[in-house]
């Protein structure tokens, strides 16, 4: 079971409004966002984030994947790709995950 549409449009918008929060608060702040159903799927990268328009537009134009839920795999591909400095990840800076999942 997936989240339907308009569940899975108030989570981007969650995460959009999120993100803008903390870019008022602290102009470092970067952002990763994965997707994980049938596959797991970097939306964008730390690096990323850094052009914050670009950023916000990405998350609303995500497109859900749906299906199955790999949360523990999801979180190994944070970890791994994510938090990885080769991806943006500065070596001292605090890393925070947040997982948005259907429950599943």
């Amino acid at each position: 079971r997936s989240s339907d549409l308009p569940d899975f449009q108030r989570a981007k918008d969650f995460i959009s409004n999120m993100m803008q929060t903390f870019w008022k608060k602290c102009l470092e702040c970067e952002f990763a966002v994965v997707q994980f159903g049938t596959e797991i799927r970097t939306e964008f990268d730390l690096r990323e984030s850094q052009d914050s328009r670009m950023a916000l537009q990405k998350v609303q134009d995500i497109k859900q994947l749906g299906n199955v839920t790999k949360t523990a795999s999801a979180i190994q591909h944070v970890l791994d790709a994510i938090f990885n400095e080769a991806y943006g990840s500065k070596t001292n800076a605090n890393k925070i995950i947040i997982v948005l999942t259907d429950g599943d």
